[in-house]
């Protein structure tokens, strides 16, 4: 865990000197990893906020989704946005990922054949 300090050298370094993932970890002596940690830990409080505002729309999302299972992320935002949601269409696709059940692997059998026995 990196302190405050730590992580706000690091936001600053590459929001307002606009330094790479890579040119940050090397100024500061730290993994790369690290460094893409504290920055993407603000997009996660926008993400979480989007699931808020989407969490207002679940009802429907789901009566809609009952009726036709396979609507894609992009359809369910434009219906979405026609019912006064501003986010985004990825946070859309994130939340229906959790929401729609998860369907089971095809089974198939793998079927060898001998050179020309098809034809």
């Amino acid at each position: 865990m990196i302190d405050v300090q730590l992580r706000s050298t690091i936001r600053r370094l590459h929001f307002n000197q606009h330094l790479t993932v890579n040119a940050v970890a090397e100024t500061l002596g730290i993994h790369h990893e690290t460094v893409r940690r504290a920055i993407a830990k603000d997009s996660d409080s926008a993400e979480r906020l989007a699931i808020c505002e989407l969490e207002k729309f679940e009802s429907k999302v789901l009566e809609t989704l009952s009726l036709y299972p396979k609507l894609s992320g992009t359809r369910v935002c434009s219906m979405l946005r026609d019912q006064g949601y501003s986010g985004g269409i990825r946070a859309v696709q994130r939340w229906l990922r959790k929401l729609r059940p998860r369907v089971a692997a095809r089974v198939f059998i793998e079927m060898t054949m001998l050179p020309g026995e098809q034809a």
